[in-house]
């Protein structure tokens, strides 16, 4: 009878630790965004022939995609990103989708997102590996600042002021 409790209990806490395992992966891989993921681009040189740097400064590159779930949920950020922007006349926005234009027009405008410029071009050609992502690049093509994945306040903030100062 002992046994059979003790094999209960030892079942049940298999059980539960693998439950717990399965938790925390999920969420870690698949839940939350990953913020550090396009770090690595900050100093690289984009080689991208649709995007002429030298026409301005700063440019910020808004890298999306319809299916992505923290793009949609980042749609409040970007449209007060925009609107400040373009109070303070600061720098262009170029808007990225890998899908056809047609449908990123739609996108943007059912996000309500206002932007100049539009682009279909492989978000692997910005060597953008996850979305949203937004990149401030120079006129020289060097990406000097970039975030990914939906930003929480204080992160939109720095960006905003970020920009700002550009």
């Amino acid at each position: 009878m002992r046994k059979i409790k003790i094999e209960f209990l030892a079942n049940l806490a298999i059980i539960l630790s693998t439950i717990v395992f399965i938790y925390v992966v999920v969420d870690k891989f698949y839940l939350t965004p990953n913020k550090n993921i396009n770090s690595l681009l900050t100093g690289k040189t984009l080689s991208v022939p649709e995007i002429d740097w030298k026409r301005n400064n700063f440019t910020a590159i808004l890298a999306l995609q319809e299916s992505c779930r923290y793009c949609t949920e980042s749609a409040d950020f970007y449209k007060r990103l925009a609107k400040e922007n373009q109070v303070a006349k600061n720098i262009p926005i170029i808007a990225v989708l890998p899908g056809k234009i047609e449908s990123s027009q739609s996108y943007l405008a059912r996000l309500g997102l206002n932007v100049k410029e539009i682009r279909q071009l492989p978000l692997a050609s910005l060597n953008v590996n996850s979305t949203p992502s937004l990149l401030i690049v120079d006129n020289t093509g060097k990406v000097v600042a970039s975030w990914v994945g939906k930003l929480d306040s204080p992160q939109e903030n720095d960006l905003i002021t970020k920009i700002k100062t550009l």
